[in-house]
């Protein structure tokens, strides 16, 4: 072969070609770009999502302690003048509110908990601090009803227990009247008796 044949075609072993790393074209780079922004959208969508979420439990747990206070002051009317059948309705409906709250507050909680698995993990971590915070302000609030709720069925145990010696004792004062009474109706009649044998004598 002379030199003139050289970089002629078919001229020569063929030589395998050097692997040469594909560079990324526009369509890949703008994919992984989108796919980025994508991803980054979404994270701060949650964040959003879950600032909204924490903000509602804020409120209903205002709420809830707004409505428990209700609550406390309706206690303490227990066992005096102004308890009574109306109070006694009062106050099982307000025990229902507070109740309706609370299940509603701990279906908000378990929500934002189950929310933070599509975050990231600072962001994740920012949520976990802001819902311990809220939880304990709900526990909170929460043994309050629970105590207010033990304070007034000891007060009606008490109530009751006294209605009951009430009652005993009027019971018991009647019981002795009636027997006062039927002697003296058996001294009266004792007395009648001797007067008419006397008067009987002398006749």
């Amino acid at each position: 072969m002379s030199f003139q044949d050289v970089g002629k075609p078919g001229s020569g072993p063929r030589r395998k070609p050097k692997h040469v790393a594909q560079l990324p074209t526009i369509r890949d780079s703008v994919g992984r770009d989108f796919s980025h922004f994508q991803q980054e959208a979404n994270n701060g969508n949650n964040v959003q999502n879950s600032a909204a979420g924490y903000s509602q439990v804020s409120d209903g747990i205002l709420q809830y302690q707004r409505n428990v206070g209700l609550l406390e002051r309706m206690t303490r009317k227990i066992g005096t003048r102004e308890d009574g059948a109306v109070l006694e309705t009062q106050y099982k409906l307000q025990v229902d509110v507070v109740n309706q709250l609370g299940q509603r507050i701990e279906q908000q909680l378990q929500a934002q908990e189950s929310a933070m698995s599509t975050m990231s993990r600072t962001e994740a971590s920012r949520s976990r601090a802001t819902h311990v915070k809220l939880t304990r302000d709900f526990r909170r609030v929460e043994a309050t009803f629970k105590n207010l709720q033990l304070e007034v069925r000891r007060k009606k145990a008490v109530a009751d227990a006294a209605r009951r010696e009430r009652e005993e004792e009027e019971r018991g004062r009647m019981e002795e009247m009636g027997g006062s009474g039927q002697a003296r109706r058996m001294q009266m009649q004792i007395e009648e008796d001797v007067s008419f044998l006397k008067i009987e004598f002398f006749c």
